[in-house]
């Protein structure tokens, strides 16, 4: 009985890795991103995850930093190119642009692949970037649009909930802070402790990934509506 347990755990811990590094984020009250009380949990090659005290919740919020070096419009490119998906972020294994809105907007719909027995899911989500004209500061918002195409699939679970922010600093010399911030609650009778035990690996996976790629290519793409 114990060793069946700690295999639905295991299970379990892999799944909400994932949702915490692709950011899906339901929302437990209104403040949203509001955070206090943040703890680092994971420091690895300069990506640094935190868990967040939530008042009015059980469950933390994450916050994920890095540095980059790339510009403004490259980094953007690299996060508006949906299909790279699944070349940096955690166990995704299909995704792909449904509607390009504008140069700024697109909706885009993502499927993550579960340990068994946990079903997949998928996610349809409106990606819109914003950039400040005085600090040049770019903040990307990944909010879930679950209605926008019926399910793909019957044996795939639609993520109704979603939320993902990126605030991206330029600094000097080159070099970009990121900051990636959200809460999630997935539902269900999953104790709250299991889902805090799981919320660092993924994100530090996703994030190490996302820097190794950004620095390995050579040439890059570059959104031309950010000015770097």
């Amino acid at each position: 009985m114990k060793i069946g347990l700690h295999f639905y755990n295991a299970i379990e811990v892999i799944f909400f890795r994932w949702l915490f590094s692709v950011g899906l984020v339901l929302f437990l009250f209104q403040s949203g991103f509001t955070q206090s009380d943040c703890i680092l949990k994971k420091d690895q090659d300069s990506v640094l995850v935190y868990t967040c005290h939530q008042p009015e919740s059980k469950i933390k919020s994450i916050k994920a930093s890095l540095t980059v070096r790339a510009s403004l419009s490259e980094l953007t490119a690299r996060v508006m190119d949906v299909k790279s998906y699944t070349t940096w972020q955690y166990r995704i294994i299909k995704s792909e642009v449904l509607k390009n809105i504008n140069e700024r907007e697109l909706i885009f719909h993502s499927e993550v692949s579960a340990p068994w027995p946990v079903s997949n899911r998928d996610m349809v989500a409106h990606l819109t970037v914003e950039q400040d004209k005085s600090t040049k500061a770019v903040t990307i918002t990944i909010e879930g649009v679950p209605d926008f195409i019926p399910p793909v699939n019957k044996d795939v679970v639609r993520v109704q909930q979603s939320l993902g922010r990126w605030v991206v600093t330029p600094l000097q010399n080159g070099v970009l802070k990121v900051e990636y911030t959200f809460v999630i609650d997935p539902g269900g009778s999953i104790p709250s402790w299991l889902v805090n035990m799981a919320a660092a690996e993924g994100p530090s996976y996703t994030f190490r990934q996302f820097r190794e790629i950004m620095h390995m290519n050579a040439t890059r793409k570059k959104a031309a509506f950010i000015v770097d």
